[in-house]
């Protein structure tokens, strides 16, 4: 049986095998299991042992943090908070039913945000139980959610953490084709905006687009002839995206020379280069920047 790594660095231990996790699962007590399912499901958000407390709905999880610390099971970060083992989340869905955790969680979430006993320390729960809701599709309670978490506290403190929630929030509303949720998630965001300090430069959720890529499409026409030329260059430079506008960074494309034969007549058209300018452009959502530009030579005599 492959080991864990016992203790309480956060280095990466040996990978227990099927069986191997298998039994050191049902080594735990019912307590650690709740709280081993629950940091699973919100994934790479780390959480306070008083956060895990309120979330699981139990007096004291400190125990049950350590024992499952000390199995390898969790990480500590340097906040002294902690968060389930890289890719445990993946290993347990196909050993427990992480689905009804997460039900529960954000059944749980609501009904404490409802009571006004959410805090705005909460909002690391509930960026995790988002990001899981919005993957499973969990869309209306993850908007049932949201919309008690901005009515009960005040994000100011946090403001970085609401962004990400509504981002995930707006693809709810989106998925759900609720045009009334949108409005509210965009009017939400532009109000977030204006707080001071605050710079929207992504509001895509992490599940949606992990990077942006330019695409430069350069399209040849060339008269007389009836041929057209396309060349398509992909840049793996990340583009700044804001909430609503996108710079594209000039590119200098060069075309080959081409010979075309039309009616008869040979016609060759030498190599060009073409540069096309930076481009700032506002667009209302959008995950490709696409930039247009036709070059015509002269007519051929």
């Amino acid at each position: 049986m492959t080991p864990l790594v016992e203790g309480r660095d956060n280095r990466p231990g040996p990978c227990p095998t099927t069986k191997a996790l298998t039994e050191q699962l049902s080594a735990l007590s019912e307590l650690e299991r709740d709280v081993l399912a629950a940091l699973a499901v919100v994934g790479d958000t780390a959480l306070s042992p008083a956060q895990i407390e309120k979330l699981v709905g139990v007096a004291d999880a400190r125990q049950a943090v350590a024992e499952l610390e000390r199995r390898g099971l969790l990480q500590r970060d340097q906040d002294d908070r902690v968060a389930a083992a890289p890719g445990l989340r993946d290993r347990l869905s196909k050993l427990w039913n992480l689905a009804d955790t997460g039900d529960r969680l954000i059944q749980q979430l609501i009904s404490i945000a409802e009571d006004g006993r959410l805090s705005v320390d909460d909002l690391d729960a509930v960026l995790g139980i988002s990001e899981w809701a919005c993957r499973l599709g969990r869309f209306e309670q993850l908007l049932r959610l949201v919309h008690a978490v901005q009515t009960t506290i005040d994000v100011v403190h946090r403001t970085q953490k609401w962004i990400e929630i509504l981002g995930y929030a707006r693809e709810a509303a989106r998925s759900l084709d609720d045009v009334k949720a949108q409005a509210w998630v965009e009017a939400e965001l532009r109000r977030v905006s204006r707080l001071p300090g605050t710079r929207i430069s992504r509001v895509v959720p992490r599940t949606s687009v992990q990077s942006w890529i330019l695409r430069v499409v350069v399209p040849v026409a060339l008269v007389g002839a009836g041929f057209g030329l396309a060349t398509v260059l992909d840049s793996g430079t990340p583009v700044e995206v804001g909430a609503t506008t996108v710079t594209a960074p000039p590119r200098t494309v060069r075309l080959g020379g081409t010979t075309v034969t039309a009616a008869g007549t040979t016609v060759t058209v030498p190599p060009t280069t073409l540069t096309v300018p930076g481009t700032t452009v506002t667009v209302p959502d959008v995950t490709t920047v696409t930039v247009t530009v036709t070059t015509l030579p002269n007519p051929v005599r």
